[in-house]
């Protein structure tokens, strides 16, 4: 990878796609997206199935208009006469959108990782549990091995 603009578009996909999994959705950057017909756009995300295109730009050219127009709105919706309307929103609202969709369903590894989580805890719960139960015999064994040293004293 020889350009800035190419480091800085892989470093940009990349980091997304971090963002999405750990919200818990399931991306792949492309290989060598945009090279490769069968991968013309940067990321994939299963669940539901979407290709994203992404920009990355240094000073936001080409973004700052849009910026304004969409103000503080939660979305904007861009048309142009006989073609399909663009909606652009933030980030985190599309990944809300993603994580809500009726289609979603978490990814396997994730699924496994909160059962090994809740296993781990159920564990600890258990072993802390027989710890109190044995400390407590001990503590019953030594109070009355105590009281014996003293019946033999008197």
């Amino acid at each position: 990878m020889s350009s800035k603009s190419k480091q800085k578009g892989y470093r940009t996909e990349y980091n997304l796609v971090k963002r999405f999994q750990v919200a818990g959705i399931d991306a792949k950057r492309q290989v060598l997206s945009g090279a490769l017909p069968e991968h013309p756009h940067d990321i994939k995300i299963k669940n539901p199935d979407m290709i994203v295109e992404v920009k990355a730009r240094k000073n936001g050219a080409g973004f700052k208009t849009l910026k304004r127009w969409m103000g503080i709105a939660d979305a904007l919706i861009m048309h142009e006469d006989h073609e399909e309307s663009m909606v652009a929103i933030s980030l985190p609202l599309f990944i809300d959108l993603l994580l809500n969709h009726s289609q979603y369903k978490k990814p396997y590894e994730q699924i496994i990782k909160e059962k090994k989580k809740e296993y781990d805890k159920s564990k600890r719960a258990w072993a802390s549990s027989k710890r109190k139960e044995s400390n407590k015999q001990k503590r019953q064994t030594l109070k009355e091995a105590k009281q014996k040293i003293q019946q033999e004293e008197v």
